[in-house]
Protein backbone atom coordinates (compact mmCIF):
# COMPACT_ATOMS: atom_id res chain seq x y z
CA UNK A 1 0.00 0.00 0.00
CA UNK A 2 2.82 2.59 1.04
CA UNK A 3 4.86 1.94 -2.42
CA UNK A 4 2.15 4.12 -4.27
CA UNK A 5 2.26 6.99 -1.84
CA UNK A 6 5.18 7.78 0.19
CA UNK A 7 7.85 10.45 -0.62
CA UNK A 8 10.83 8.80 -2.15
CA UNK A 9 13.05 11.81 -0.13
CA UNK A 10 13.19 11.36 3.66
CA UNK A 11 15.84 13.31 4.30
CA UNK A 12 18.19 15.91 2.40
CA UNK A 13 21.98 16.11 1.65
CA UNK A 14 22.82 20.13 2.15
CA UNK A 15 26.03 19.85 -0.39
CA UNK A 16 27.58 23.63 1.11
CA UNK A 17 30.66 24.00 1.04
CA UNK A 18 31.31 20.45 0.05
CA UNK A 19 33.65 21.98 -3.36
CA UNK A 20 36.15 23.54 -0.87
CA UNK A 21 37.05 20.58 1.19
CA UNK A 22 40.22 21.90 2.06
CA UNK A 23 38.60 25.53 3.01
CA UNK A 24 36.57 24.43 5.08
CA UNK A 25 38.00 24.87 8.62
CA UNK A 26 38.72 28.72 7.52
CA UNK A 27 35.10 28.84 6.47
CA UNK A 28 34.11 27.56 10.11
CA UNK A 29 36.28 29.70 12.35
CA UNK A 30 35.75 33.37 9.65
CA UNK A 31 31.34 31.87 10.06
CA UNK A 32 31.96 31.23 13.88
CA UNK A 33 33.86 34.62 14.79
CA UNK A 34 31.14 37.07 12.59
CA UNK A 35 28.05 34.67 13.94
CA UNK A 36 29.45 35.21 18.10
CA UNK A 37 30.42 38.96 16.97
CA UNK A 38 26.68 39.28 15.54
CA UNK A 39 25.37 37.70 18.37
CA UNK A 40 27.15 39.37 20.96
CA UNK A 41 26.23 42.73 19.12
CA UNK A 42 22.59 42.50 19.00
CA UNK A 43 22.63 41.23 22.76
CA UNK A 44 24.65 44.55 23.67
CA UNK A 45 22.29 46.73 21.82
CA UNK A 46 19.69 45.02 23.84
CA UNK A 47 21.16 45.32 26.79
CA UNK A 48 21.82 48.98 26.62
CA UNK A 49 18.50 49.79 25.59
CA UNK A 50 16.90 47.96 28.15
CA UNK A 51 19.00 49.36 30.88
CA UNK A 52 18.94 53.31 29.70
CA UNK A 53 15.78 54.53 30.87
CA UNK A 54 16.36 57.51 28.23
CA UNK A 55 16.33 55.08 25.19
CA UNK A 56 12.91 53.83 26.30
CA UNK A 57 11.60 55.44 22.81
CA UNK A 58 9.57 53.99 19.79
CA UNK A 59 12.87 54.04 17.87
CA UNK A 60 15.26 51.77 20.11
CA UNK A 61 11.77 49.76 20.95
CA UNK A 62 11.98 48.69 17.10
CA UNK A 63 15.29 48.66 17.17
CA UNK A 64 15.17 46.07 20.04
CA UNK A 65 13.30 43.95 18.19
CA UNK A 66 15.30 44.23 15.20
CA UNK A 67 17.88 43.06 16.97
CA UNK A 68 15.82 39.87 17.90
CA UNK A 69 14.84 39.06 14.65
CA UNK A 70 18.62 38.97 13.40
CA UNK A 71 19.71 37.06 16.92
CA UNK A 72 16.60 34.24 15.78
CA UNK A 73 17.60 34.12 11.86
CA UNK A 74 20.93 33.29 12.04
CA UNK A 75 19.61 31.15 14.89
CA UNK A 76 18.20 29.12 12.55
CA UNK A 77 20.74 28.84 10.07
CA UNK A 78 24.09 29.48 10.87
CA UNK A 79 24.55 27.02 13.70
CA UNK A 80 23.64 24.04 11.50
CA UNK A 81 25.81 25.52 8.69
CA UNK A 82 29.03 25.35 11.34
CA UNK A 83 28.03 21.94 12.87
CA UNK A 84 27.96 20.71 8.37
CA UNK A 85 31.60 22.23 8.09
CA UNK A 86 33.10 20.03 10.72
CA UNK A 87 31.06 17.16 9.37
CA UNK A 88 31.15 14.39 7.39
CA UNK A 89 27.45 13.74 7.50
CA UNK A 90 25.63 16.62 5.70
CA UNK A 91 21.75 14.83 5.95
CA UNK A 92 18.86 16.67 7.32
CA UNK A 93 15.82 15.59 8.00
CA UNK A 94 12.53 16.47 5.93
CA UNK A 95 10.78 17.82 8.83
CA UNK A 96 13.96 19.30 9.90
CA UNK A 97 14.31 20.88 6.73
CA UNK A 98 10.90 22.25 6.54
CA UNK A 99 11.02 23.64 9.50
CA UNK A 100 14.29 25.76 9.03
CA UNK A 101 12.64 26.90 6.12
CA UNK A 102 9.77 28.50 8.14
CA UNK A 103 11.87 30.08 10.40
CA UNK A 104 13.91 31.42 8.14
CA UNK A 105 11.59 33.14 6.00
CA UNK A 106 9.34 34.18 9.62
CA UNK A 107 12.15 35.42 10.75
CA UNK A 108 13.50 36.94 7.57
CA UNK A 109 10.55 38.80 6.69
CA UNK A 110 9.86 40.25 10.26
CA UNK A 111 13.17 41.72 9.84
CA UNK A 112 11.91 43.07 6.61
CA UNK A 113 8.49 44.56 8.21
CA UNK A 114 10.55 46.20 11.57
CA UNK A 115 13.35 48.15 8.94
CA UNK A 116 9.66 49.77 7.08
CA UNK A 117 8.18 50.19 10.31
CA UNK A 118 11.10 52.08 11.72
CA UNK A 119 11.10 54.25 8.40
CA UNK A 120 7.64 54.92 9.33
CA UNK A 121 8.96 56.28 12.64
CA UNK A 122 11.50 58.44 11.33
CA UNK A 123 8.92 59.67 8.84
CA UNK A 124 6.26 60.55 11.97
CA UNK A 125 9.17 62.50 13.68
CA UNK A 126 10.67 64.42 11.02
CA UNK A 127 7.19 65.07 9.30
CA UNK A 128 4.88 65.21 12.16
CA UNK A 129 6.77 65.86 15.07
CA UNK A 130 3.76 67.62 17.33
CA UNK A 131 1.40 64.04 16.60
CA UNK A 132 4.50 61.85 17.06
CA UNK A 133 3.40 60.49 21.29
CA UNK A 134 0.10 60.20 19.55
CA UNK A 135 0.35 58.55 16.40
CA UNK A 136 3.68 56.31 18.18
CA UNK A 137 2.33 55.64 21.52
CA UNK A 138 3.30 52.47 23.61
CA UNK A 139 0.02 50.96 22.54
CA UNK A 140 0.46 51.69 19.06
CA UNK A 141 3.72 50.79 18.68
CA UNK A 142 3.55 47.33 20.70
CA UNK A 143 1.07 47.05 17.87
CA UNK A 144 3.32 46.92 14.92
CA UNK A 145 5.86 45.52 15.96
CA UNK A 146 3.25 42.41 17.34
CA UNK A 147 1.67 42.58 13.58
CA UNK A 148 5.32 42.68 12.33
CA UNK A 149 5.98 38.85 13.88
CA UNK A 150 2.35 37.99 12.80
CA UNK A 151 3.06 39.24 8.92
CA UNK A 152 6.32 37.06 9.31
CA UNK A 153 5.11 33.90 10.60
CA UNK A 154 2.28 33.77 8.15
CA UNK A 155 4.84 34.59 5.31
CA UNK A 156 7.15 31.63 6.63
CA UNK A 157 4.10 30.02 6.61
CA UNK A 158 3.14 30.44 3.36
CA UNK A 159 6.06 30.20 1.34
CA UNK A 160 7.17 26.50 3.69
CA UNK A 161 3.49 25.15 2.86
CA UNK A 162 3.96 25.96 -0.79
CA UNK A 163 6.89 24.04 -1.06
CA UNK A 164 6.73 21.35 1.06
CA UNK A 165 3.33 20.46 -0.48
CA UNK A 166 5.31 19.45 -3.69
CA UNK A 167 6.68 16.04 -4.26
CA UNK A 168 10.19 15.13 -3.96
CA UNK A 169 10.87 12.02 -5.76
CA UNK A 170 14.85 12.25 -6.20
CA UNK A 171 17.98 12.99 -5.97
CA UNK A 172 17.75 14.94 -2.65
CA UNK A 173 21.49 16.78 -2.55
CA UNK A 174 20.66 20.22 -2.05
CA UNK A 175 22.98 22.49 -3.44
CA UNK A 176 23.29 25.05 -0.77
CA UNK A 177 24.38 25.48 3.47
CA UNK A 178 20.49 25.48 4.32
CA UNK A 179 17.34 24.85 3.33
CA UNK A 180 16.71 27.74 0.77
CA UNK A 181 13.71 27.56 -2.09
CA UNK A 182 15.58 27.96 -5.17
CA UNK A 183 17.98 24.19 -4.95
CA UNK A 184 14.81 22.82 -2.92
CA UNK A 185 12.87 23.28 -5.81
CA UNK A 186 15.03 21.85 -8.35
CA UNK A 187 14.40 18.71 -6.66
CA UNK A 188 10.78 18.72 -6.98
CA UNK A 189 8.80 16.19 -9.47
CA UNK A 190 7.44 17.12 -12.42
CA UNK A 191 3.69 15.51 -12.85
CA UNK A 192 5.38 12.98 -15.39
CA UNK A 193 7.42 11.98 -12.57
CA UNK A 194 5.05 11.65 -9.72
CA UNK A 195 3.31 9.01 -11.76
CA UNK A 196 4.51 6.25 -9.31
CA UNK A 197 4.53 7.86 -6.26
CA UNK A 198 1.81 10.64 -5.85
CA UNK A 199 -0.12 9.79 -3.14
CA UNK A 200 -3.33 7.79 -3.73
CA UNK A 201 -5.51 10.38 -1.85
CA UNK A 202 -5.68 13.65 -3.51
CA UNK A 203 -9.28 14.40 -1.59
CA UNK A 204 -11.07 13.35 1.22
CA UNK A 205 -15.18 12.77 1.68
CA UNK A 206 -16.37 14.25 4.61
CA UNK A 207 -19.54 11.95 5.81
CA UNK A 208 -20.29 14.27 8.57
CA UNK A 209 -24.01 13.65 9.10
CA UNK A 210 -24.73 11.52 6.09
CA UNK A 211 -25.57 8.81 9.06
CA UNK A 212 -28.91 11.48 9.73
CA UNK A 213 -30.29 11.83 6.20
CA UNK A 214 -33.87 12.68 7.26
CA UNK A 215 -32.28 15.68 9.68
CA UNK A 216 -30.17 17.28 8.02
CA UNK A 217 -32.28 20.04 6.97
CA UNK A 218 -32.99 20.61 10.51
CA UNK A 219 -29.45 20.63 11.17
CA UNK A 220 -28.71 23.13 8.78
CA UNK A 221 -31.55 25.49 9.93
CA UNK A 222 -30.14 24.65 13.77
CA UNK A 223 -26.80 24.82 13.10
CA UNK A 224 -27.13 28.22 10.61
CA UNK A 225 -29.36 29.84 13.46
CA UNK A 226 -26.55 29.60 15.95
CA UNK A 227 -23.86 30.42 13.71
CA UNK A 228 -25.61 33.50 13.16
CA UNK A 229 -26.03 33.79 16.73
CA UNK A 230 -22.88 33.73 17.82
CA UNK A 231 -21.35 36.24 14.36
CA UNK A 232 -23.75 38.64 15.93
CA UNK A 233 -23.00 38.02 19.61
CA UNK A 234 -19.46 38.76 19.09
CA UNK A 235 -19.65 41.52 16.89
CA UNK A 236 -22.11 43.44 18.86
CA UNK A 237 -19.77 42.71 21.99
CA UNK A 238 -16.78 43.84 20.03
CA UNK A 239 -18.57 47.25 18.40
CA UNK A 240 -20.05 48.15 22.26
CA UNK A 241 -16.50 48.10 23.23
CA UNK A 242 -15.14 49.80 20.13
CA UNK A 243 -17.89 52.69 21.13
CA UNK A 244 -18.06 52.72 24.96
CA UNK A 245 -14.93 54.70 26.29
CA UNK A 246 -15.32 53.42 29.62
CA UNK A 247 -15.09 50.30 28.15
CA UNK A 248 -11.27 50.60 27.05
CA UNK A 249 -9.94 48.40 29.73
CA UNK A 250 -7.51 45.54 29.62
CA UNK A 251 -10.03 43.19 30.65
CA UNK A 252 -12.39 44.52 27.58
CA UNK A 253 -9.39 44.34 25.10
CA UNK A 254 -9.16 40.60 25.86
CA UNK A 255 -12.54 40.06 25.69
CA UNK A 256 -12.68 41.52 22.00
CA UNK A 257 -9.82 39.67 20.95
CA UNK A 258 -11.67 36.55 22.15
CA UNK A 259 -14.48 37.40 20.44
CA UNK A 260 -12.79 37.56 17.10
CA UNK A 261 -10.74 34.41 17.72
CA UNK A 262 -14.18 32.73 18.09
CA UNK A 263 -15.32 34.57 14.95
CA UNK A 264 -11.86 33.44 13.10
CA UNK A 265 -12.80 30.06 14.44
CA UNK A 266 -16.38 29.58 13.55
CA UNK A 267 -15.68 30.81 9.95
CA UNK A 268 -13.12 27.89 9.36
CA UNK A 269 -15.11 25.26 10.30
CA UNK A 270 -18.97 25.81 10.32
CA UNK A 271 -19.43 27.60 6.92
CA UNK A 272 -18.16 24.08 5.21
CA UNK A 273 -20.29 22.37 7.52
CA UNK A 274 -23.64 23.98 6.67
CA UNK A 275 -22.25 23.70 2.68
CA UNK A 276 -22.16 20.06 3.10
CA UNK A 277 -25.35 19.77 5.03
CA UNK A 278 -27.45 20.98 1.59
CA UNK A 279 -24.75 19.42 -0.79
CA UNK A 280 -24.55 15.59 -1.90
CA UNK A 281 -21.24 16.17 -2.96
CA UNK A 282 -18.76 16.32 0.85
CA UNK A 283 -15.25 16.16 -0.95
CA UNK A 284 -12.76 18.40 0.31
CA UNK A 285 -9.15 18.85 -1.53
CA UNK A 286 -5.91 17.71 0.27
CA UNK A 287 -4.55 21.22 0.74
CA UNK A 288 -7.91 22.64 1.79
CA UNK A 289 -8.47 20.00 4.48
CA UNK A 290 -4.89 20.93 6.01
CA UNK A 291 -5.43 24.94 5.39
CA UNK A 292 -8.87 24.20 7.79
CA UNK A 293 -6.92 22.44 9.87
CA UNK A 294 -4.05 24.93 10.43
CA UNK A 295 -7.27 27.81 10.67
CA UNK A 296 -9.02 26.00 13.19
CA UNK A 297 -6.35 24.97 15.72
CA UNK A 298 -4.68 28.38 15.41
CA UNK A 299 -8.16 30.08 16.94
CA UNK A 300 -8.75 27.25 18.79
CA UNK A 301 -5.68 27.49 20.60
CA UNK A 302 -5.41 31.41 20.37
CA UNK A 303 -8.86 31.24 22.21
CA UNK A 304 -7.32 29.08 24.63
CA UNK A 305 -4.22 31.35 25.39
CA UNK A 306 -6.33 34.67 25.64
CA UNK A 307 -8.84 33.05 28.29
CA UNK A 308 -5.42 32.39 29.76
CA UNK A 309 -4.35 35.90 29.85
CA UNK A 310 -7.63 37.08 30.97
CA UNK A 311 -7.36 34.65 34.31
CA UNK A 312 -4.24 36.46 34.85
CA UNK A 313 -5.58 39.87 34.53
CA UNK A 314 -8.50 39.20 36.98
CA UNK A 315 -5.35 38.00 39.16
CA UNK A 316 -3.46 41.20 38.74
CA UNK A 317 -6.86 43.38 39.23
CA UNK A 318 -7.91 41.54 42.71
CA UNK A 319 -4.40 40.37 44.03
CA UNK A 320 -1.94 43.79 43.01
CA UNK A 321 -4.78 46.29 42.49
CA UNK A 322 -1.92 49.24 43.03
CA UNK A 323 0.40 47.43 40.06
CA UNK A 324 -2.55 46.98 38.28
CA UNK A 325 -1.90 50.02 35.40
CA UNK A 326 1.68 49.18 35.18
CA UNK A 327 1.57 45.14 34.69
CA UNK A 328 -1.45 45.73 32.36
CA UNK A 329 -0.17 48.59 30.53
CA UNK A 330 -1.45 49.02 26.87
CA UNK A 331 1.92 47.86 25.96
CA UNK A 332 1.77 44.93 27.93
CA UNK A 333 -1.47 44.22 26.93
CA UNK A 334 -1.22 44.30 23.32
CA UNK A 335 2.21 42.10 23.76
CA UNK A 336 0.00 39.58 25.11
CA UNK A 337 -2.40 39.68 23.00
CA UNK A 338 -0.01 39.01 20.08
CA UNK A 339 1.36 36.44 21.59
CA UNK A 340 -1.35 34.32 22.25
CA UNK A 341 -1.86 34.77 18.16
CA UNK A 342 1.69 33.68 17.94
CA UNK A 343 1.16 30.80 19.99
CA UNK A 344 -1.69 29.88 18.71
CA UNK A 345 -0.16 30.54 14.84
CA UNK A 346 2.66 27.90 15.94
CA UNK A 347 0.58 25.09 17.48
CA UNK A 348 -1.65 24.73 14.29
CA UNK A 349 1.61 24.60 11.93
CA UNK A 350 2.80 21.81 14.48
CA UNK A 351 -0.23 19.69 14.17
CA UNK A 352 -0.74 20.01 10.70
CA UNK A 353 2.50 19.68 9.96
CA UNK A 354 2.55 16.69 11.63
CA UNK A 355 -0.18 15.07 10.58
CA UNK A 356 -0.07 15.87 6.62
CA UNK A 357 3.23 15.00 6.75
CA UNK A 358 2.11 11.72 7.48
CA UNK A 359 0.97 9.18 4.03
CA UNK A 360 -2.70 8.76 3.26
CA UNK A 361 -3.03 5.83 0.86
CA UNK A 362 -6.96 5.05 1.25
CA UNK A 363 -9.63 5.35 1.85
CA UNK A 364 -10.32 8.68 2.18
CA UNK A 365 -13.62 8.93 3.86
CA UNK A 366 -13.46 11.29 6.93
CA UNK A 367 -15.90 10.33 9.39
CA UNK A 368 -16.21 14.16 10.91
CA UNK A 369 -17.88 17.03 9.78
CA UNK A 370 -14.63 18.76 9.71
CA UNK A 371 -10.44 17.91 9.03
CA UNK A 372 -10.38 17.17 12.42
CA UNK A 373 -7.06 14.84 13.72
CA UNK A 374 -8.18 11.99 15.04
CA UNK A 375 -10.67 10.53 12.03
CA UNK A 376 -7.37 12.06 9.55
CA UNK A 377 -5.41 9.66 11.63
CA UNK A 378 -7.44 6.14 10.98
CA UNK A 379 -7.01 6.99 7.52
CA UNK A 380 -3.26 7.35 7.71
CA UNK A 381 -0.49 4.54 7.15
CA UNK A 382 2.89 3.93 7.65
CA UNK A 383 4.68 3.06 10.36
CA UNK A 384 5.08 6.36 11.73
CA UNK A 385 1.29 7.10 12.75
CA UNK A 386 1.43 5.94 16.42
CA UNK A 387 3.91 8.03 17.00
CA UNK A 388 2.79 10.99 15.48
CA UNK A 389 -0.57 10.41 17.56
CA UNK A 390 1.29 10.37 20.47
CA UNK A 391 3.30 13.45 19.70
CA UNK A 392 0.27 15.69 18.68
CA UNK A 393 -2.20 14.21 21.45
CA UNK A 394 0.73 14.95 23.96
CA UNK A 395 1.16 18.30 22.74
CA UNK A 396 -2.52 19.94 22.60
CA UNK A 397 -3.21 17.74 26.20
CA UNK A 398 -0.01 19.85 27.49
CA UNK A 399 -0.97 22.92 25.65
CA UNK A 400 -4.67 23.14 27.48
CA UNK A 401 -3.35 21.38 30.31
CA UNK A 402 -0.94 23.98 31.07
CA UNK A 403 -3.39 26.83 30.33
CA UNK A 404 -5.79 25.27 32.61
CA UNK A 405 -3.52 25.04 35.49
CA UNK A 406 -2.90 28.56 34.73
CA UNK A 407 -6.12 29.81 34.80
CA UNK A 408 -6.88 27.68 38.17
CA UNK A 409 -3.29 28.95 39.97
CA UNK A 410 -5.33 31.96 39.10
CA UNK A 411 -8.05 31.79 40.71
CA UNK A 412 -6.70 30.48 43.91
CA UNK A 413 -4.85 33.58 44.69
CA UNK A 414 -8.43 35.42 43.52
CA UNK A 415 -10.18 33.31 46.34
CA UNK A 416 -7.65 33.84 48.40
CA UNK A 417 -7.62 37.24 48.24
CA UNK A 418 -10.93 37.78 48.18
CA UNK A 419 -12.09 35.74 51.12
CA UNK A 420 -10.21 38.51 53.11
CA UNK A 421 -11.80 41.11 52.21
CA UNK A 422 -14.16 42.24 55.35
CA UNK A 423 -17.38 42.79 53.94
CA UNK A 424 -19.96 40.99 52.17
CA UNK A 425 -20.42 43.59 49.47
CA UNK A 426 -16.77 43.89 48.61
CA UNK A 427 -16.33 39.88 48.31
CA UNK A 428 -19.64 39.96 45.59
CA UNK A 429 -18.66 42.89 43.69
CA UNK A 430 -14.78 41.76 43.12
CA UNK A 431 -15.93 38.09 42.09
CA UNK A 432 -18.56 39.39 40.38
CA UNK A 433 -16.01 40.62 37.87
CA UNK A 434 -14.66 37.31 37.61
CA UNK A 435 -17.93 35.16 37.00
CA UNK A 436 -18.28 35.47 33.38
CA UNK A 437 -14.83 34.71 32.47
CA UNK A 438 -14.95 31.75 34.75
CA UNK A 439 -17.79 30.11 33.72
CA UNK A 440 -16.54 30.41 29.92
CA UNK A 441 -13.71 28.83 31.02
CA UNK A 442 -15.32 25.92 32.85
CA UNK A 443 -17.82 25.55 29.56
CA UNK A 444 -14.91 25.83 26.59
CA UNK A 445 -12.68 23.08 29.24
CA UNK A 446 -15.51 21.14 30.42
CA UNK A 447 -16.28 20.15 26.83
CA UNK A 448 -12.44 20.31 25.60
CA UNK A 449 -11.85 17.88 27.94
CA UNK A 450 -14.41 15.27 26.52
CA UNK A 451 -12.85 15.20 23.34
CA UNK A 452 -9.20 15.33 24.61
CA UNK A 453 -9.45 13.12 27.59
CA UNK A 454 -12.41 10.52 26.51
CA UNK A 455 -11.15 6.81 27.71
CA UNK A 456 -10.50 4.59 24.50
CA UNK A 457 -13.19 2.02 23.52
CA UNK A 458 -15.64 1.29 21.52
CA UNK A 459 -17.72 4.01 20.47
CA UNK A 460 -19.90 4.98 17.15
CA UNK A 461 -18.66 7.19 14.33
CA UNK A 462 -22.04 8.81 14.60
CA UNK A 463 -21.53 9.47 18.33
CA UNK A 464 -17.73 11.30 17.69
CA UNK A 465 -19.68 13.36 15.22
CA UNK A 466 -21.87 14.86 17.06
CA UNK A 467 -19.61 15.01 19.65
CA UNK A 468 -17.79 17.79 17.57
CA UNK A 469 -20.26 19.87 17.81
CA UNK A 470 -19.57 21.08 21.68
CA UNK A 471 -16.90 22.27 20.59
CA UNK A 472 -17.34 23.91 17.24
CA UNK A 473 -21.22 25.29 17.58
CA UNK A 474 -22.35 24.85 21.10
CA UNK A 475 -19.10 26.72 22.82
CA UNK A 476 -18.65 29.90 20.73
CA UNK A 477 -22.47 30.15 20.64
CA UNK A 478 -22.80 30.18 24.89
CA UNK A 479 -19.50 32.18 25.05
CA UNK A 480 -21.05 35.68 24.20
CA UNK A 481 -24.64 34.68 25.69
CA UNK A 482 -22.36 34.18 28.39
CA UNK A 483 -20.10 37.50 28.74
CA UNK A 484 -23.25 39.51 27.86
CA UNK A 485 -26.02 38.63 30.94
CA UNK A 486 -22.67 37.85 33.92
CA UNK A 487 -21.24 40.53 32.97
CA UNK A 488 -22.93 43.75 34.43
CA UNK A 489 -20.88 46.46 33.03
CA UNK A 490 -20.85 45.06 29.70
CA UNK A 491 -24.88 43.77 29.83
CA UNK A 492 -25.96 47.85 30.71
CA UNK A 493 -23.39 49.52 28.60
CA UNK A 494 -25.47 46.69 25.47
CA UNK A 495 -28.52 47.62 26.86
CA UNK A 496 -27.69 51.42 26.83
CA UNK A 497 -26.31 51.52 23.11
CA UNK A 498 -29.31 49.29 21.77
CA UNK A 499 -32.19 51.47 23.37
CA UNK A 500 -30.40 54.65 22.13
CA UNK A 501 -30.22 53.18 18.59
CA UNK A 502 -33.69 51.99 18.76
CA UNK A 503 -35.42 54.21 20.37
CA UNK A 504 -33.28 57.97 19.44
CA UNK A 505 -34.65 60.91 21.42
CA UNK A 506 -36.46 63.92 19.88
CA UNK A 507 -34.18 66.65 19.76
Amino acid sequence: MLGLNHTLVSEFILIGFSAFPHLQLMFFLLFLLMYLFTLLGNLLIMATIWGERSLHTPMYLFLCALSISEILYTLAIIPRMLADLLSAHHSIAFVACSNQMFFSFTFGFTHSFLLTIMGYDRYVAICHPLRYNVLMSPHACACLVAWSWVGGSVMGLVVTMAIFHLTFCGPNEVQHFFCHVPPLLKLACTASMQTANRSAVSEFILIGFSAFPHLQLMFFLLFLLMYLFTLLGNLLIMATIWGERSLHTPMYLFLCALSISEILYTLAIIPRMLADLLSAHHSIAFVACSNQMFFSFTFGFTHSFLLTIMGYDRYVAICHPLRYNVLMSPRACACLVAWSWVGGSVMGLVVTMAIFHLTFCGPNEVHHFACHVPPLLKLACGEDVPVVAKGVGLVCITALLGCFLLILLSYAFIVAAILRISSAEGRHKAFSTCASHLTVVIVHYGFASVIYLKPKGPQSLEGDTLMGITYTVLTPFLSPIIFSLRNKELKVTMKKTLLSKLLPQNS
